[in-house]
């Protein structure tokens, strides 16, 4: 005789979300608002399902952390957030745009995170809010492509501004691509 028994999902599939937000650029008081506004809304949604990781990047090599946002039903998020206070608080190192390297390295930082989880599936997305197309080039295009493509993550892609319209990077948004004329 065997014995089976159906376990929830979050006791076997560890699901975390990396949010990765160009900061490359200042914000004026009424973009700084429609951004703080627009990421409590999906942090505060995403949580309901699993942790929220908050990272930054400018022109740098490396995106830099901001937060983490545990697993929680209950919380909604404010602009007073400490964790997205935090990210409106950040100052761009490098005002160049380092978007494939910084895709890049935050997968490879959510990697790190959902390797220490104790279930045995993982279950990772990348969510990218992008106001500038790549600028350093320290990544290849072609380099970028292969490495969203050939990996695990759920990756989706939010582009922001005039240039989202003339550059074609929908496929970072591998899962899903988006443009937006602004944050509103």
């Amino acid at each position: 005789q065997i014995d089976l028994r159906l376990l929830p999902a979050s006791a076997v599939i560890a699901r975390h979300v990396a949010l990765l937000v160009d900061m490359s650029r200042p914000l004026d008081d009424e973009r700084r608002s429609q951004l703080c506004n627009g990421l409590a809304t999906l942090v505060g949604n995403l949580r309901h399902r699993q942790s929220v990781s908050l990272y930054a990047f400018d022109g740098s090599e490396q995106a830099q952390f901001v937060a983490e946002f545990p697993r929680n039903i209950g919380d909604k998020l404010t602009q007073t957030d400490l964790g997205l206070a935090k990210l409106l608080g950040f100052h761009p190192r490098d005002t160049s745009t380092s978007l494939y390297s910084a895709i890049m390295d935050t997968a490879k930082k959510l990697d790190h995170t959902m390797a220490t989880d104790k279930q045995p599936l993982h279950r990772g997305t990348i969510v990218v809010i992008a106001q500038n197309p790549d600028l350093t080039g320290r990544v290849s295009e072609p380099e970028a492509r292969k490495f969203v493509q050939d990996s695990p993550h759920n990756y989706f892609l939010l582009t922001v501004g005039k240039w989202a319209t003339q550059t074609d990077v929908s496929w970072l948004g591998k899962t899903q691509a988006l443009q937006a004329a602004s944050f509103n």
